[in-house]
């Protein structure tokens, strides 16, 4: 069916599910009295439409809206847009290329922009109110960069998950960001990262197989408290420097980065905890543990056949040590009165021997 015309009256407020559906319709307009259309369903336009455009009226693209819509290239909103809410899998799997939102919109929801493939760019106002990046919200899209707004939260779980076309990610400045959630920049092509000091948490697998990932940095004054299992799992960063704020590096979160070689931990460290196999598969030669450590979670350092020494604090706090996997090593920097007081696995033969030393390090032969 073709429709050459669409004149919109003044008292239509919604455009339910697939009125259009199929439809050709070359030409959308408004009457005289603009109409009061408040909200937009799956199937309100034609799948076969290139481009649309959404009224300033419009202040809801409700659940699947241009699902599928694979012809669909080009969306456009008013200057005046009223838009608040665009719904989960909005835009899924349709054929758009970019897209500039409505400064209105304080959440992209679950997979609103998932499987985008032809989608390179996503541009903000500036002065979006954007607060909150959902889940697998543009999740295998072809996104190349991105500028995350400074209004924004939080970024959701798997949020740009296997983006593997996206090269640069940055945080605009003054950033609210608090949480970076599981798996959000999993499998993703970025070289750099720098963290705002606003982050408090890096959830698991954040950044995890960004097998180009070299360079990871942190604002100064972080406020990072924890740092997930895996989060930086299996990328390419040579050095790092953990913000003095962080309490919690968990459990294989540098594991298999290969080209790591120096991790900085500062005297004036809060970190309490440091997880199993946090730095195992590294190529780190030295390591020093603040005295703030109360525990090493067994196979931390398991397969770093480069490590040469761990070296420990005048006042150390250690409560803990598991199989920490360094059996090459033959004693441990803790004053042999303080070891006595710490519960160190059956397993731990490099440290069973050990408590009859003086050292205040380990090191091999």
């Amino acid at each position: 069916m073709k429709l050459f015309k669409i004149l919109c009256v003044s008292m239509l407020t919604n455009i339910n599910a697939m009125p259009l559906d199929y439809c050709n319709t070359s030409d959308i307009s408004e009457s005289d009295t603009p109409p009061m259309i408040l909200s937009l369903q799956q199937g309100c336009i034609s799948l076969r439409e290139s481009s649309v455009h959404i009224p300033d009226t419009i202040n809801r693209l409700e659940d699947k809206c241009f699902k599928g819509y694979s012809q669909l290239q080009r969306v456009t909103f008013g200057e005046q847009s009223h838009l608040i809410h665009i719904g989960t899998e909005a835009f899924y799997a349709s054929g758009i290329t970019d897209i500039e939102l409505p400064a209105n919109i304080k959440t992209i929801y679950c997979k609103c922009f998932c499987y985008c493939r032809n989608l390179q760019h996503i541009i903000f106002k500036p002065n979006t109110d954007l607060e909150y990046i959902g889940k697998e919200a543009f999740s295998q899209s072809a996104l190349q960069s991105i500028t995350i707004p400074h209004t924004v939260k939080e970024i959701g779980e798997s949020a740009f998950w296997l983006c593997d076309r996206l090269s640069n990610v940055t945080f605009a400045a003054t950033s609210q960001l608090e949480q970076i959630g599981v798996a959000a920049f999993w499998w993703v092509n970025i070289k750099e990262i720098c963290i705002p000091a606003s982050v408090k948490k890096l959830e698991e697998r954040c950044f995890a197989d960004c097998f180009n990932l070299k360079y990871v940095t942190f604002e100064q004054s972080s406020k990072l408290k924890y740092i997930g299992k895996f989060a930086f799992g299996n990328t390419a960063i040579k050095q790092i420097s953990i913000p003095e704020s962080v309490k919690r590096i968990d459990d294989r979160c540098f594991s298999l980065c290969q080209k790591l070689f120096n991790v900085e931990i500062k005297p004036s460290s809060h970190l309490q905890y440091i997880g199993g196999h946090a730095f195992c598969n590294t190529g780190i030669e030295s390591i020093y543990i603040p005295d703030s450590v109360i525990q090493i979670g067994d196979m931390c350092f398991f397969g770093c056949n480069r490590l040469k020494q761990i070296l420990f604090g005048d006042k150390p706090q250690i409560q803990a040590i598991g199989n920490i996997g360094i059996g090459a090593m033959q004693f441990v920097g803790i004053p042999p009165d303080q070891l006595n007081k710490v519960e160190i696995s059956t397993n731990s033969d490099c440290i069973r021997q050990v408590k009859r030393k003086t050292s205040f390090k380990i090191h091999k032969q």
